[in-house]
């Protein structure tokens, strides 16, 4: 099984003033992930990492260098780092 970080997007944050989702960031992430089963790992939405990295100002490669252990796929999309968009990914 795989478990997927969530988006919270500046205009989330803005509206209601803090985090309210779970696993936005890597603290939320580790602490989710040292309680499950060693059969479920991270499915790493890159397109969510953007967003959520600029809304909470964090580090993206902290993010995947702390849940690597974790990590067992990634879901490639891109977006503009203000919103889920679902762009294409590419090399740029």
């Amino acid at each position: 099984m795989l478990i997927e970080n969530n988006v919270l997007s500046e205009s989330n944050l803005q509206e209601f003033g803090c985090n309210i989702l779970l696993m936005v960031d890597f603290k939320e992430c580790l602490e989710v992930m040292e309680r499950v089963n060693s059969n479920v790992k991270m499915l790493i939405d890159v397109a969510h990492l953007k967003v959520s990295s600029n809304s909470l100002n964090f580090k993206k490669e902290l993010f995947l260098k702390y849940l690597e252990n974790w990590t067992a796929a990634y879901h490639l999309s891109d977006n503009n780092g203000l919103k889920d968009s679902n762009e294409k990914f590419t090399k740029d």
